[in-house]
């Protein structure tokens, strides 16, 4: 959503960006006098009054035209739009099937579930402009969506420089934190602590080159640095301060903003525990370690990998905690892989959406 909104204030328009406004936005959209943040979560009284006041705010601010919604999470904010729209464009942006993110969490709930994926589907009509995170979704969700794959925006490849000295940025950075050892390799996975990432991966490799030491050898220690913030990221890091020492330990933190990217360029490899809840979606830390120039080592679950990730070209695939093991094990003896950039989002968005866009503003839409 900050990539479209960063597109759209590049061509001079006026922006709101309706969310949780758990994080501050970053200082480039801040600073922005043309973009401004209708903050979902003020004023309390949980998710339904918060989706009510989203619903009143659009129904009673006439002055914009285009909407886009993310899915997931689009439903229940589809349902916030007007009904009629008088002319207004309501663009869904599919990034997975809500349902099937739905039944991951609650698998039981199978009643639930089909009517999650009713209400999705019903919400989707309403939208004039589809668009799909990849061919695999387009295919599943809309045949006629536009297909915008994630890539690294300018913003990020502009962070994404490597620290002259690791160590320090470390210090700087994360004070208070136990840094890495000096010889040690960095591997970086990033998570939203999400039921569709098998994070606990990392543990059990820890845990099995613990006891397995002897066979590691002379070759430099590794340290896996868990990021982000999400509902599993507390019980994770509980676990992973009791790990036996290794030659993989775990390091967990949460980074100030825009220091992200500066982690993956100083790091030498990524890691993508990512298993999608419907095998048709791709994660964007897959597009963030491309434009820090690093390459990953990524869960295979499902063909559609295969449209941006290639195995022994922008890194390592593995299926399991044993392949796991022997990706890291592989980091400290030899490259997993080149990252290839490709595309920046800019580029991307400018090529695929520019012509659509200048339809909407030769009607005179700009907001």
């Amino acid at each position: 959503m900050l990539n479209h909104a960063r597109a759209l204030l590049g061509r001079g328009w006026r922006v709101s960006l309706a969310g949780y406004a758990e994080n501050p936005l970053p200082p480039d959209l801040a600073g922005n006098p043309l973009a401004e943040v209708w903050d979902l979560s003020a004023g309390g009284a949980g998710r339904p009054r918060a989706w009510w006041r989203l619903a009143r705010r659009l129904r009673n601010d006439g002055s914009w035209r285009l909407a886009i919604v993310q899915n997931p999470p689009g439903f229940p904010a589809l349902w916030a739009l007007p009904w009629r729209l008088r002319g207004r464009e309501v663009v869904l942006d599919w990034h997975n099937v809500g349902a099937s993110l739905y039944a991951l969490s609650r698998p039981r709930a199978t009643l639930r579930t089909k009517l999650y994926a009713l209400c999705e589907r019903m919400a989707a009509r309403r939208a004039t402009v589809t668009w799909a995170v990849s061919h695999a979704l387009a295919r599943r969700v809309a045949p006629s969506a536009v297909v915008v794959i994630d890539a690294p925006s300018s913003v990020f490849l502009a962070s994404a420089k490597v620290p002259q000295d690791r160590l320090e940025w470390w210090r700087r950075v994360l004070p208070g934190q136990l840094p890495p050892p000096a010889k040690a390799a960095w591997i970086v996975a990033p998570s939203s602590w999400g039921t569709d990432e098998d994070n606990d991966a990392i543990l059990r490799v820890a845990r099995h080159w613990a006891a397995r030491a002897a066979e590691w050898g002379e070759a430099r220690p590794v340290v896996v640095i868990a990021t982000g913030r999400g509902p599993g990221r507390e019980a994770f890091a509980s676990q992973a301060a009791a790990l036996p020492e290794g030659p993989v330990s775990v390091r967990n933190v949460w980074l100030p903003p825009g220091e992200y990217p500066a982690l993956l360029a100083a790091a030498d490899a990524g890691l993508c525990l990512h298993r999608s809840s419907s095998g048709l979606d791709l994660p964007m830390k897959l597009a963030d370690m491309r434009g820090a120039g690093l390459s990953a080592l990524v869960l295979d679950y499902g063909p559609v990998l295969a449209e941006t990730f290639v195995d022994g070209k922008n890194g390592r695939l593995f299926t399991d905690d044993a392949g796991l093991a022997d990706c890291i094990r592989e980091i400290v003896t030899r490259s997993p892989g080149d990252a290839v950039l490709g595309e920046t989002w800019e580029h991307r968005w400018n090529r695929i959406l520019g012509p659509w866009c200048a339809t909407l503003e030769a009607k005179g839409s700009h907001s």
